[in-house]
């Protein structure tokens, strides 16, 4: 018969053995999963540098600081037309200056809602002061307290710059597969912005550059 110190003894070794097994378990799946992360990681990371490389480089990329563009077009309607499940479309013209190195932005958007309602209106943001306006109506509203978040959303309208963004945030970086634009083969990534938006981004496998970029939102 065992002694009652020695069958503790025996019980205390098992025990510990039982704990080492599963400890070892534990780790082997953690290390598994880091792995199926690290190759999605690595996947994207090679996607990007080409469309880094496509964009003019890193170099050319970070030498921006003000960029000034137009647009015309369309505004397609898609929860305010005149019909249930139509997409109704009015003119729409806007001018956009962006002030990267002093986190700066003007816009003036003139547009048109079906049923005949009109609107001018602009905005500023100097850092965290805005003012908006309606150039029809004749008014001004200043906007204290604008969020960062604001003018990172500003920073989307140019490729350029959401790939140079998508760089800043690389260790997000994640591999979502293949898709096809307008029959062109394309490459999905995706990485988390400053403020926890998760944006994907359309790779041309053809050319490396960003074809489009989306995020879901309530």
């Amino acid at each position: 018969m065992l002694g009652r110190a020695q069958f503790d003894n025996e019980l205390y070794m098992k025990q510990l053995f039982l704990a080492i097994i599963s400890t070892l378990v534990a780790v082997s799946a953690a290390v598994g999963q880091s792995n199926v992360t690290m190759d999605s990681y690595v996947k994207a990371r090679a996607v990007l540098d080409r469309a880094i490389a496509a964009h003019g480089g890193v170099q050319a990329l970070r030498a921006i600081e003000n960029v000034t563009f137009r647009l015309e077009g369309d505004t397609v309607h898609r929860n305010q037309s005149k019909k249930p499940f139509a997409l109704d479309r009015t003119p729409f013209k806007a001018e956009y200056i962006l002030d990267l190195k002093n986190t700066r932005f003007r816009q003036r958007q003139d547009g048109h809602y079906p049923g005949g309602f009109d609107w001018i209106n602009g905005l500023v943001i100097n850092k965290a002061a805005g003012v908006a306006w309606d150039e029809l109506r004749g008014t001004f509203d200043p906007i204290p307290n604008v969020p960062i978040a604001t003018f990172r959303g500003r920073l989307r309208m140019l490729p350029d710059l959401v790939v140079l963004n998508a760089l800043d945030r690389s260790s997000r970086l994640r591999y979502l597969g293949k898709a096809k634009i307008s029959a062109q083969p394309q490459t999905v990534i995706s990485y988390a912005n400053e403020d926890g938006l998760e944006i994907s981004l359309y790779i041309d496998d053809k050319t490396g550059l960003l074809s489009k970029h989306e995020f879901m939102t309530t």
